[in-house]
């Protein structure tokens, strides 16, 4: 409890003391929860962003994949289509900022610790914004992530055989 409470607490007449003890109790327990969230919070931020770029680092801008979703997160139910893409984003606005490699899932950015405020990315999606990951949406992520990598590697395996089939037929035209 800091001073400046101490001294309310100790002018007070004894009547009020106790509510206000229990008050003082109750806000030292909230400072205690809302410490332990901030923490857990950086924890989420720190686990889905390393995720985030282990999945990037695979990938070439304009990689991208859909996904059925059916999950539950903090009780709100969710099902439909997410998109995720690699791309390259930067701050809305700034001509001369760098282009950073990032996950989007759907208009959030993963994979940029330090994101703040609207981007746009590139390949560019016209008239679309960027924004970074939500809590709620960092957690659906969790949830999603094994089905992600599941769809890239497909997607990756796709087009290799694609590629080989191509220059298979490619070098039996080449003359000799």
């Amino acid at each position: 409890m800091d001073n400046g409470l101490r001294d309310i607490i100790s002018g007070m007449p004894e009547e009020e003391k106790r509510p206000m003890g229990d008050l003082a109790q109750a806000i030292v327990n909230l400072a205690r929860a809302a410490e332990k969230r901030k923490g857990a919070r950086a924890d989420l931020i720190e686990a889905t962003d390393t995720i985030a770029k282990a999945i990037r680092k695979e990938l070439r801008s304009g990689d991208e994949v859909s996904l059925e979703i059916h999950e539950e997160v903090r009780g709100a139910k969710t099902t439909g289509t997410v998109r995720y893409q690699a791309a390259r984003v930067q701050p809305k606005g700034r001509s001369v900022a760098q282009w950073q490699d990032a996950l989007l899932r759907d208009y959030a950015i993963l994979g940029l610790s330090d994101a703040q405020g609207e981007y746009i990315s590139n390949p560019t999606v016209l008239g679309s914004t960027f924004h970074p990951a939500t809590a709620a949406e960092r957690e659906s992520f969790v949830l999603e992530a094994e089905s992600v990598v599941t769809a890239f590697r497909v997607l990756l395996e796709n087009e290799a055989r694609d590629y080989g089939t191509s220059a298979s037929k490619a070098t039996k035209l080449t003359p000799r």
